[in-house]
């Protein structure tokens, strides 16, 4: 487990969950959801948060989803903790195809 706070687009980038990572799962409260990611390769990007409009148009374009191996398909994700974003910075993890 760690002290980060995730945000999760899954479902084919239909849907965004907010979450944190739990060692094991009991009882889910009403209004909360579980959701388990598989293991994967991630390529990681760090950059500015300036720069996050660039970086998703950038992306939406197939041609360089295809140059770094993406997979668009499966769950990815941003971490949020207190030496990321205080510093103006943004971690986003793609899964590899």
């Amino acid at each position: 487990m760690d002290n980060n706070t995730y945000m999760v687009i899954h479902d084919h980038g239909s849907k965004m969950t907010v979450g944190l990572i739990v060692s094991h799962i009991r009882e889910v409260p009403e209004g909360m959801v579980s959701l388990t990611l598989p293991e994967e390769e991630y390529e990681v990007f760090r950059f500015e948060e300036k720069h996050i409009c660039s970086f998703w148009q950038y992306f939406c374009d197939q041609d360089h989803q295809k140059k770094y191996g993406l997979d668009t398909v499966k769950p990815r994700y941003e971490t949020f903790n207190d030496t990321l974003q205080p510093n103006g910075m943004t971690e986003i993890y793609y899964p590899k195809k």
